[in-house]
């Protein structure tokens, strides 16, 4: 580059309008500023050697006047070491052309920017070095500290500087502000007044304000918490140093771990928490206690833990692949033990492609069993409420989560806990779809219609394995606002709604739980005989007998009146309807019959009928009979019980008007016979009610009159409505 481009160059980076100069230190990057002022510091160097003073000392000023006037501060190293030397260029110039006034002025600049700043005394003149001693001595003095214990770390003026037990430091005159600290040890601070040409001395004694200590464990492998801060674990073995120590506590030195050094621990007391899977845990409280003279390691007696184990039986009917915390632990049935207690995820994944899982909380020095069948898989998503600024908010621990856990009979996943089973993920991902749809949501979502739309549910399945959701809603204002629950049966966008309301909200709760695990008995007590009551007389008429069923075999005839069982008077029909239900199959009744004027004794041994499940019970959790049926179908060995699993199961998509689901996983897949009671002609009336719904009325015609052909099938159970009379009725009724 030419002087002319230089000169240009600086005219631009350095501009003398106050102005031009702020925009160029915004604009210019400063790497680019630094590499200019190289240029031009050379310049002034080349000037120099050349003898010519004068243009050498106008090229340095191009750098130097910026900073001068105080238009521009050096930011980094680079333009600290670019300032210096140009300042020894040109005080140097200056000497040369006899203005030593102005060579004291740019080598005191050049001192105070880096007092530790020196000149090559073997190059340059002795006359200059002579007037560089001068200036220095007028404005720099030197400060020594010397400092115990070796190690400590000494700032001056905030800026660190060398670590070692003495230090000698040229400072500027002035007052100086010398701070010392090393940890273990109390901080030293101090103001010291540093005098031109004068040594200054300090010395620091630290204080020790803390102890180093070691801890011993048993066995090793154990970690070290102090005072709720994970410090590491314990390892290795005891050296041969601490054979005494082991001696005088009774234990095998291999036992002890090496010494676990817990350095600067404060005096006085602490909390240490010793942990290790298998092993139960100890908290210890210690004493930290400063050793001010010899500053000894503080050791305190080896902690000992204790194995916590306990044994685990699996019992599985079905057979299956065990996963305990995410390994795999064999087959099932299996017997496990010396397992490390405390809570353990264990997974079952069973032959027949259902599963079973649990949190199972092992307790030490116990045995415990569990059977790992088929069951269903319920994710609970919280309670939603809605605050005052329409924020919602979820509450998915305590309250109903306890209740859920501790009711069981299904494999439960909490949002909190997902990632201890499935995908944490999906979860947050279901609630918070669930949360944005409440948050602007109006109140029939909320009190009535239920928040999950089908792409959610279909998720929760897929990836969940779901087959039930719950959640609930309730608003964030007085007491006296109901709280809905929602039960998604996750093949079904309709949930079913429980409203709790009031100061019984615990009861229903309960009562809701108890529906929620329960199993629906598919069978029911059976008598064999229609009755009613008589308007006239306490008792009870028989109307019809079924054919081959207990009352047929005990002699009881159309006609007959029942007045007492077992020796006790029928007041009412509702008290001989609830005799029956308090009975057993199997259980034998004492009747006394009266027929045309005589009256007789007869025994009853009742027998079992399937119960169907009703269409419209509000005490009935419908979502979770269409998924219990459905297991329970896949899972029943009998095809009977199977078929009437089916038949139920099809009943139950009924209540949500779900009639191709009824048809294709339910009426057309039980199989029963024909004959009295529920059979054959209790499937086909369904069917065409089904497929009259649909509108397909071909094959409700077709399927009802197959239903009225069937004169001893029955509705309800074996002794319920005929299903030909009403097949009949309508069949009429269909176009």
């Amino acid at each position: 580059m030419n002087r002319l481009a230089a000169g240009c160059l600086l005219a631009s980076a350095f501009a003398s309008a106050g102005t031009a100069a702020q925009e160029i230190a915004e604009e210019e990057d400063l790497l680019d500023r630094v590499r200019d002022m190289r240029i031009v510091l050379n310049m002034g160097a080349v000037a120099f050697e050349e003898l010519d003073f004068a243009r050498s000392v106008r090229d340095l000023s191009r750098i130097l006047d910026p900073y001068s006037s105080g238009r521009l501060e050096p930011r980094s190293s680079e333009e600290i070491e670019v300032l210096a030397r140009a300042l020894e260029f040109r005080g140097r110039a200056f000497f040369n052309l006899g203005r030593t006034d102005r060579t004291d002025q740019d080598f005191a600049r050049l001192i105070r920017l880096d007092v530790r700043y020196r000149l090559d005394r073997e190059r340059i003149s002795p006359k200059v070095i002579a007037r560089w001693d001068a200036v220095r001595a007028g404005i720099v003095g030197i400060l020594t500290v010397h400092v115990e214990p070796i190690g400590a770390e000494l700032f001056v003026d905030d800026q660190v500087a060398e670590l070692g037990p003495h230090l000698e430091k040229d400072l500027l005159a002035g007052s100086h502000r010398i701070r010392i600290s090393k940890e273990g040890f109390a901080p030293f601070e101090t103001n010291v007044e540093v005098i031109a040409d004068e040594v200054v001395r300090v010395t620091a004694a630290l204080e020790r304000n803390a102890r180093d200590v070691r801890f011993f464990t048993i066995p090793s492998g154990v970690e070290v918490v102090v005072d709720g801060i994970s410090l590491g674990v314990t390892s290795g073995m005891a050296a041969p140093e601490f054979q005494e120590m082991a001696a005088r506590i009774g234990i095998d030195r291999a036992r002890i771990s090496a010494p676990f050094l817990v350095p600067n621990l404060s005096p006085g007391p602490h909390k240490v928490h010793f942990a290790k899977d298998c092993f139960a845990a100890s908290t210890a409280r210690i004493e930290v206690v400063l050793d001010r003279e010899g500053d000894a390691v503080q050791d305190f007696r080896p902690v000992v833990l204790e194995p916590s184990q306990a044994d685990l039986a699996i019992r599985t009917t079905a057979g299956g692949s065990i996963r305990m915390d995410g390994k795999e632990m064999g087959e099932a049935p299996r017997q496990m033990t010396q397992l490390c207690a405390g809570p353990r995820w264990i997974e079952v994944r069973l032959e027949n492609g259902l599963r079973w899982f649990d949190r199972i909380d092992l307790q030490a020095g116990t045995s415990r069993e569990v059977t790992a069948d088929p069951r269903l898989t319920l994710v609970y998503l919280g309670i939603y409420s809605r605050q005052r600024d329409g924020a919602v908010r979820v509450a998915a621990k305590g309250g109903l989560a306890a209740d859920l856990r501790e009711t069981g009979g299904f494999n439960l996943i909490l949002p909190s806990e997902a990632s201890s089973y499935r995908s944490e993920q999906t979860a947050a991902f279901i609630q918070s779809r669930v949360a944005e749809t409440l948050s602007r949501a109006d109140p029939e979502i909320w009190n009535r219609a239920g928040p999950i739309g089908a792409p959610v549910l279909k998720r929760a399945r897929e990836e969940l394995g779901a087959d039930l959701l719950l959640l609930g809603t309730r608003s964030s204002g007085g007491a006296g606002e109901e709280m809905n629950l929602f039960l998604y049966e996750t093949g079904l966008p309709a949930p079913d709604r429980i409203t709790l309301t009031g100061k019984g909200e615990g009861k229903q709760i309960k009562a809701f739980l108890t529906q929620l695990a329960g199993t629906r008995d598919l069978f029911t007590t059976w008598f064999g005989a229609t009755t009613a009551g008589v308007s006239t007389q306490e008792g009870l008429v028989v109307l019809r007998v079924t054919e081959g069923g207990p009352a047929a075999a005990a002699g009881i005839r159309p006609g007959d009146e029942i007045s007492a069982v077992d020796d006790r008077p029928i007041g009412t029909h509702r008290e001989w309807i609830q005799r029956l239900r308090d009975a057993r199959p199997g259980d034998s009744l004492r009747l006394r019959v009266e027929r045309e004027g005589k009256s007789l004794d007869l025994s009853v041994r009742l027998a079992r009928t399937p119960r169907l499940l009703p269409g419209n019970r509000p005490d009935l959790l419908y979502t979770k009979m269409i998924a219990e049926f459905r297991l329970r179908a896949r899972t029943a060995a009998a095809s009977a019980e199977k078929n009437l699993l089916r038949l139920n199961l099809a009943l139950a998509y009924l209540r949500f008007g779900e009639f191709e689901k009824a048809i294709e996983d339910g009426f057309r897949q039980a199989q029963l016979a024909r004959g009295a009671g529920i059979s054959f002609g209790t499937v086909q009336y369904y069917l065409g009610v089904s497929y009259r719904n649909l509108g397909n009325q071909s094959r409700a015609r077709e399927a009802l009159r197959r239903a009225a052909a069937e004169s001893d099938a029955t509705l309800e159970t074996h002794d319920g409505p005929l299903v030909s009379l009403r097949a009949a009725r309508l069949l009429k009724e269909t176009p």
